[in-house]
């Protein structure tokens, strides 16, 4: 079985479209029963951006019961699944895509003490956008 991609390993050009600062300020793997998780989160001026590789797929994620504001949206031909967190819907949006072992979600979290800035939603769909090139199929 392939190991499950590590998003701490992604080229710069994402980090730098998004305006995130390049290092990293956290790295985490973590097993829950019944699958896996790596993270890796960079921040943006009044946001945190976190790429979560998973081995549950995308729209398992996002018709999670603690999930709302489900969408499924097409970019280059691969499915995206949109979600926000039911217990933080105005401060967190995730956008997800299928890999090849489960799936990557990228999750818009505003800094604390901050306000949204634009849509989180929308920053997660340009993340999204600026991740997929560099994503496993």
């Amino acid at each position: 079985m392939a190991e499950l991609w590590d998003p701490c390993t992604i080229d710069r050009e994402p980090i730098a479209a998004l305006a995130l600062r390049p290092a990293p300020v956290s790295a985490d793997d973590f097993s829950p029963p019944g699958s896996e998780w790596k993270a890796c989160t960079w921040r943006g001026d009044w946001y945190f951006l976190t790429a979560f590789a998973t081995t549950v797929p995308a729209t398992d994620l996002g018709n999670d019961a603690r999930m709302s504001q489900f969408r499924e949206y097409t970019i280059d031909g691969r499915t995206i699944v949109s979600f926000v967190d039911s217990d933080s819907p105005d401060t967190s949006c995730s956008g997800a895509v299928d890999v090849r072992r489960g799936a990557v979600e990228l999750n818009v979290r505003t800094a604390l003490g901050d306000t949204a800035r634009r849509p989180l939603c929308d920053v997660a769909k340009e993340a999204v956008v600026a991740f997929l090139p560099y994503l496993p199929n």
